[in-house]
């Protein structure tokens, strides 16, 4: 349950994609992969094993960053394969991490999601499905080259933010735009 297995330099060939219904935590209603058709949709597997590892921190942080165009969906898949029984406790936690995420968050407790796609257990995984259906993209063990990544954001018809504007003049106790200047600052308004 704890264990990475190797990465193969090539993944077995993937099953039907369209087979995979993943049940819904709480009220949230089941993934099933079939309604996707019409949309570009990624999916991000993580689990127990590749907690604490940054090989997925890379395409995480662009798949939270990039603006996405309508049409294109994701998902998290949390690979829970084999904590059946602390499915129902492990559905509270991921609950509230979902409410934190940018997208929504699913339990596999079968292990169906990694299996169907053939990722590498313990490792970062990602799937892009096209609007037909097809798997245009499978990776295990995050992204880390820079046209890799690039294809990926353009795969999924994925943008850059504008930058933001400059930071206005400011002081705040010891803080000002000018402190800051030096050194990293953060400000955090807490309601």
């Amino acid at each position: 349950l704890f264990h990475a297995e190797d990465i193969p330099a090539q993944l077995e060939p993937a099953g039907d994609p369209d087979s995979v219904i993943i049940p819904g935590i709480g009220d949230q209603p089941d993934l099933a992969i079939a309604e996707q058709r019409g949309k570009t949709t990624f999916f991000v597997m993580v689990g127990v094993a590749d907690f604490g590892s940054d090989e997925g921190k890379r395409v995480n942080r662009a798949l939270n960053r990039w603006t996405l165009p309508e049409g294109t969906e994701g998902y998290i898949v949390f690979d829970a394969a084999g904590f059946g029984f602390l499915a129902e406790k492990s559905q509270k936690y991921m609950k509230e991490f979902s409410a934190e995420a940018r997208y929504p968050m699913y339990g596999d407790f079968e292990g169906t999601f990694r299996e169907t796609f053939k990722l590498a257990a313990g490792h970062h995984g990602l799937v892009v499905l096209g609007p037909d259906g097809e798997v245009k993209l499978r990776k295990s063990g995050g992204i880390q080259d820079d046209a890799e990544l690039e294809a990926l954001r353009v795969m999924v018809g994925a943008e850059e933010p504008p930058v933001g504007p400059e930071v206005p003049d400011f002081e705040l106790g010891p803080l000002s735009d000018e402190a800051c200047a030096a050194k990293p600052c953060a400000l955090v308004f807490l309601g």
